[in-house]
């Protein structure tokens, strides 16, 4: 049963964590307005509370948040899938205008006809 209170989308977004004291660069599978999924190539701690920033992929548009670390998995191919829900989100109406935006403009591309998709 999903414990996820809003929709995931998969949107191409970049995401720069902070662990010790170094910024590191992270591919996001999908994003919500509740947290993200994270790929990396080293496991982050369950339970830590991490800083981030996602960018919107305009201009160095970026948006920091805070991050808690709920789960990760390691994959395949020695990679790290990492379960993350946001703590703080700065200019959250922002941020949430970014990911409505991106899913718009993923909806309207689909062959579809432009109708959103449900379910998942």
């Amino acid at each position: 049963m999903e414990k996820r209170s809003c929709d995931r989308i998969k949107i191409p977004v970049e995401v720069i964590y902070k662990k010790n004291r170094k910024k590191i660069k992270a591919d996001c599978l999908d994003i919500s307005g509740g947290g993200l999924c994270l790929v990396t190539g080293e496991p982050l701690s369950a339970g830590d509370e991490i800083e981030a920033s996602v960018y919107a992929g305009e201009e160095e548009a970026a948006f920091a948040v805070k991050v808690y670390v709920v789960r990760v998995k390691k994959e395949k191919g020695g990679t790290f899938r990492n379960g993350l829900k946001f703590t703080k989100i700065k200019h959250k109406d922002d941020f949430i205008q970014f990911i409505c935006d991106k899913l718009l403009s993923i909806n309207l591309t689909e062959d579809d006809g432009g109708a959103a998709k449900k379910g998942g």
